[in-house]
């Protein structure tokens, strides 16, 4: 056991037993989550593996449509545009914008 761990455990000796019991199983439960990742990552890093494999021929074997920087995608749609006039039309000075 490591110096500090053994200050911890005198430090956590001293505290009510509820308390005790509390930090005790928070620790287990810790130690127990950190088996099973261990258990766990073998099998996660097959499929991550398979899954970078499967995306790298998905992008090699399919055409990447990018957007386009044309004049056509800067146009404001119908929806955009002030229903009449400009905004200073809709909105008086004296009001307040949304």
């Amino acid at each position: 056991m490591t110096k500090a761990l053994k200050k911890a455990f005198e430090a956590a000796s001293r505290l009510p037993d509820r308390e005790q019991d509390e930090l005790a199983t928070a620790i287990l439960e810790e130690l127990a989550a950190d088996e099973r990742w261990e258990a766990a990552f073998p099998r996660s890093q097959q499929a991550l593996e398979r899954l970078a494999k499967e995306a790298l021929e998905e992008q090699r074997t399919t055409r990447t449509i990018r957007a386009s920087t044309s004049s056509r995608s800067t146009r404001r749609s119908p929806s955009m545009r002030p229903a009449s006039g400009s905004d200073t039309e809709r909105w008086p000075s004296s009001t307040a914008r949304p």
